[in-house]
């Protein structure tokens, strides 16, 4: 199940925004992936979506086949709400289930800092709900999933070696990371003190526990091994700002991660990241900004504007309207330096000193330093020929 399209009436932040979630041939997208200035209402825009899948009930008056609302969102859908819902409502998944079996929940929503809860005494609501919210689940550490995942695997194939088992879920998992090139992989797990998840290092081949991973690390393993846990499949996945304690080098992979976790489910997004941003087409790109009067917009990405495999500076410039990456002032000495190139005014001892300034501030070899100097040795050549 994918959305097709959102139609918001009347919300107190997006107004009467409709968002088209499709491409060019009407089917619905893979990805989509929300960008704007803080205050836009990219947050509020997704949690919309998890209240109106939240407000659903078995005796609930608001579904009309493809189509799911409450008093202020519409969202319509690809397939039909009524069959998919009969063949996957949960509840608290960790430790319940509703009589009717599924392979995956619905809708996943993992809000920006995934915070892991002490474990819940309390029995599971009786609420049935669609949405599997990361804020509500209950095992206590990462350590908790990963040994979740693995004795789980244990317990459904009784008939093989526990060892067997072990082996094929860590290498299982280690493949879903395979993308990130990661320095480490995960072995198995000790009982040594309770059971903990155990790790090698592929350089040195020293293995390690879970401790030893830093907060970065621990929050990678968190949120994708929750969908793991959960077998996301035709599900859709709903998450704030991925990017959140993950190094560089993670963001600009971690959507393909996503993508390698379950099948048929559709991302979608609201980051700040330029990296993630560079990650996808630009069809799965939806900017929210703010008109003249303070109303929110939606605009897609310009299609010859393509933002996949762009630089960070082209992305922020297509996507962001942001002019340069530089600081204010060291921005505004380059600038001027244009300027006065323009100008004509490359002889001048103010062009001189403040090219000098910044050459020994971001060094002769600097891109911006190297172009407007070879400008300049254009427009002295084309001088000299005119004279």
């Amino acid at each position: 199940m994918k959305i097709n399209k959102l139609e918001f009436s009347n919300h107190e932040v997006l107004n009467d925004l409709a968002i088209d979630f499709t491409d060019e041939t009407g089917n619905p997208l893979d990805i989509v992936v929300f960008i704007g200035d803080n205050g836009t209402g990219k947050t509020r825009l997704l949690e919309a979506i998890v209240e109106v899948f939240n407000d659903w009930r078995p005796d609930s008056k608001n579904i009309n086949d493809t189509e799911v609302a409450n008093d202020y969102l519409s969202i319509s859908l690809d397939e039909s709400f009524e069959k998919s819902i009969k063949a996957s409502i949960k509840q608290n998944v960790w430790t319940y289930y509703k009589d009717i079996p599924a392979e995956s929940p619905q809708i996943v929503w993992m809000p920006t800092g995934l915070n892991i809860k002490e474990t819940s005494t309390n029995p599971p609501t009786s609420k049935v709900t669609l949405v599997e919210s990361a804020s509500d689940w209950n095992l206590k550490t990462v350590s908790d999933y990963i040994v979740d995942i693995i004795d789980t695997a244990v317990y459904d194939n009784k008939d093989v070696a526990p060892r067997v088992v072990i082996k094929k879920m860590a290498t299982e998992l280690n493949d879903i990371f395979d993308l990130l090139n990661l320095s480490f992989e995960l072995t198995g797990v000790t009982v040594d003190n309770g059971k903990t998840p155990k790790f090698r290092n592929i350089l040195s081949n020293e293995e390690f526990d879970i401790n030893s991973l830093s907060s970065g690390e621990k929050h990678l393993f968190l949120s994708i091994l929750s969908l793991k846990r959960l077998k996301v499949n035709n599900a859709i996945i709903i998450i704030d700002e991925p990017e959140t304690s993950l190094h560089p080098e993670w963001q600009r992979k971690i959507i393909d991660v996503y993508k390698n976790v379950g099948k048929n489910n559709q991302l979608i997004i609201a980051t700040h990241s330029p990296l993630i941003v560079g990650s996808v087409p630009s069809e799965s790109i939806r900017i929210l900004s703010r008109n003249e009067a303070g109303r929110v917009e939606i605009t897609h990405q310009d299609a010859d504007d393509q933002t996949y495999g762009k630089s960070v500076e082209d992305i922020l410039k297509i996507t962001m309207d942001l002019a340069s990456l530089r600081n204010e002032e060291t921005t505004r000495k380059l600038d001027r330096a244009r300027t006065l190139l323009e100008i004509g005014a490359y002889d001048s001892a103010d062009y001189k000193e403040l090219i000098a300034e910044l050459q020994n501030q971001l060094g002769s070899a600097d891109r911006d330093i190297m172009r407007i100097e070879m400008q300049k040795s254009v427009r002295m050549r084309e001088n000299a020929e005119n004279n």
